[in-house]
């Protein structure tokens, strides 16, 4: 990776755009991203492979890197820092493992060894690195602004139609979407392409939101009508998760945006009154009544007992987590989850979840990976302006999301880092508008 040669910008982006590629796999990749399960990739690849949108990000960004030249001196630096931040987390998880396992906080009588736990977590971390470098590389050639605006509309039609189509034909639906359903489980309520209604409105959200208050989209009725659909028809299915990923892209533009604040706080009112409303209806905080809150409520708080034992000062390493979710460090009301207790036993065969990314963060990789997580988001946001508001409510939405889960490779979280990535930055004259930027003479 290293390796960046440079190429003068009209010859390579002459090549890129003679085969008339980049557009098109932005089109697959968007289609591809909020679908969290694809059995044939997911049954071989397990984790890697569960999300179709992980293996192509990773081969197009591997293509990336070996085949396309950079067009600028600006982009090799962003790339070169970008290696340098990367590379420093790998490290630092490396040297968490080994602290974990020199002092025995990694336990090796359970099913999953924490060699292979470490190895195999660590590899989508990898690959997260080299997708979103070598994503960066091939955005930085094209036109991304005019191909987001583009794709984005055709993604959110083709998702919105096949919601539709199960709505009106189950029984046939059922049948061609079989392969993205984990065990081909009929669902009550509709999710289109993924497993279940709360990866559909963290959809509706991902792609809905930006589609209606992003600059990109102004006088673009066509893909406001559609975000409206995508999120009617999340709402209309109780996706709770919907809400978590709306907060915080609305919280982004009261933050960043200079006009449509007034549009970004009734946005987030909006958000909220929907998660009350789902709160009471569904009972999400009744941990009596209902064993995924306490499942997801319960793990995160168990996470929280882990890092305050002193391990997340050091880390433990990628995966390791797994072996410190036993009883001794669980809150009471999670021993009332039968799926907690199963997964407590040393022959669980799923990897245990913290449910929460930042939590996952700070204990597999310690303060010090956490805070160089921290600065790679920050240096992300600084230099940019209203034309990559997509880009940033599709990191910010992702990381709300992550808030819920805590996968290290999440296509949408990797592809906002490498669209942002691949952005030109100036720093002067434009970009005031953000509050990340920081003034340069």
């Amino acid at each position: 990776m290293s390796g960046f040669v440079i190429a003068p910008a009209s010859t390579a982006q002459a090549s890129v755009h003679r085969r008339g590629r980049p557009s098109a796999y932005l089109f697959w990749v968007l289609l591809l991203l909020p679908m969290d399960w694809f059995a044939p990739t997911g049954m071989v690849l397990r984790e890697f492979g569960a999300k179709p949108a992980t293996l192509l990000l990773t081969l197009g960004g591997l293509y990336a890197l070996l085949f396309l030249r950079g067009n600028s001196s600006a982009m090799a630096r962003r790339e070169n820092r970008a290696i340098l931040l990367l590379a420093l987390i790998s490290v630092v998880n490396l040297c968490a493992f080994s602290i974990s396992i020199f002092l025995g906080w990694s336990d090796f009588t359970y099913m999953r060894s924490p060699t292979s736990q470490f190895i195999n977590q660590s590899m989508l971390i990898l690959a997260a690195s080299l997708a979103i470098v070598g994503n960066a590389r091939y955005f930085s050639q094209i036109n991304l602004e005019a191909s987001i605006r583009r794709r984005l509309p055709q993604v959110a039609t083709i998702h919105l139609l096949f919601w539709v189509f199960e709505n009106a034909f189950p029984s046939i639906s059922g049948q061609v979407l079989f392969p993205f359903r984990v065990g081909g489980l009929q669902l009550e309520r509709s999710s289109g392409f993924m497993t279940e209604p709360s990866y559909y409105g963290t959809m509706a959200a991902l792609f809905g939101i930006p589609m209606l208050l992003a600059p990109q989209f102004r006088g673009q009725w066509y893909a406001k009508l559609i975000a409206l659909g995508l999120l009617i028809s999340a709402v209309s299915v109780s996706s709770k998760t919907l809400v978590v990923v709306v907060l915080a892209q609305a919280l982004l533009l009261i933050i960043i945006a200079k006009r449509g604040r007034l549009v970004s706080f009734l946005t987030l009112i909006l958000a909220g009154g929907l998660a009350l409303f789902f709160i009471q209806t569904h009972a999400a905080l009744n941990l009596k009544e209902n064993m995924s809150s306490v499942m997801r409520f319960g793990s995160a708080h168990l996470a929280v007992n882990v890092a305050t034992t002193g391990v997340a000062l050091t880390g433990i390493g990628a995966g390791q987590f797994h072996f410190h979710y036993i009883e001794g460090n669980a809150p009471y009301y999670l021993l009332a989850s039968s799926e907690a207790l199963a997964q407590m036993s040393r022959s669980a065969d799923g990897r245990a979840s913290t449910f929460n990314f930042p939590l996952r963060v700070l204990i597999e990789l310690g303060v010090f990976g956490f805070i160089l997580f921290l600065l790679g988001f920050l240096a992300l946001m600084r230099g940019l302006n209203e034309t990559t508001r997509v880009q940033q409510m599709l990191l910010f939405g992702s990381l709300g999301f992550l808030l819920t889960q805590d996968t290290y490779f999440y296509p949408p979280l990797v592809l906002s880092c490498a669209m942002l990535l691949a952005h030109e930055r100036r720093f002067t004259g434009v970009g005031t508008d953000n509050p990340f930027n920081r003034s340069r003479t």
